[in-house]
């Protein structure tokens, strides 16, 4: 297991980790040891079967797939064929926790400065804004043209991409229209 802790200190993982990640791969090894099993000679079924027993214990499903992760990363550190990769059990909910709130967002767009030189110090806060304000992705940044925005209205549209999103129309946050205003009249015939 020393190999182990090493491999995962390696990767980066938090001591606490670490310790959970050691402590289900000793319990695996130890189930396989009572039914004449090594982890070289452990088949897909075999690890079928140890899912099996942890569910007749009374594990989650959620702890379970924390198991199954350990194991994944154990095989990949004994370098065997990984019958644990992907191996996950369905029906287990994550709470959406958001990484920042709607205040950090704010302070980080107000406080962003772009680079004073740079073809792209014209461009940066406004796509900035874009992706907190309106929450586009890249391909929905790349869609855009001059002609989708109606600073009049404060509106952007959005062309449908090509697979699941379809074409919408989106509301401009107020602090975001002269911003807007002042890279078209300006800065826009520079880059053009």
């Amino acid at each position: 297991m020393h190999n182990f802790v090493h491999y995962l200190t390696k990767l980066g993982y938090r001591k606490l980790t670490i310790r959970r990640s050691v402590h289900y791969a000793k319990h695996y090894c130890h189930w396989l040891s009572i039914h004449n099993l090594t982890i070289a000679s452990a088949t897909y079924t075999d690890l079928l079967d140890y899912i099996g027993y942890l569910q007749s214990k009374g594990n989650t499903s959620a702890l379970i797939n924390n198991n199954l992760r350990s194991l994944t990363l154990y095989y990949s550190c004994l370098a065997l064929p990984n019958i644990a990769y992907n191996l996950r059990l369905r029906g287990v909910t994550h709470a959406n926790r958001p990484l920042l709130s709607a205040a950090d967002l704010g302070q980080l767009y107000h406080r962003f400065t772009p680079k004073p030189q740079g073809s792209y110090r014209h461009t940066d806060p406004l796509f900035l804004g874009l992706v907190i304000y309106q929450a586009l992705d890249e391909q929905d940044l790349l869609r855009i043209n001059c002609e989708d925005l109606n600073l009049r209205n404060g509106t952007l549209y959005i062309p449908g991409g090509v697979k699941r999103k379809a074409g919408r129309q989106l509301s401009l946050e107020a602090h975001q229209i002269i911003p807007f205003q002042h890279y078209l009249t300006t800065h826009r015939k520079e880059t053009s």
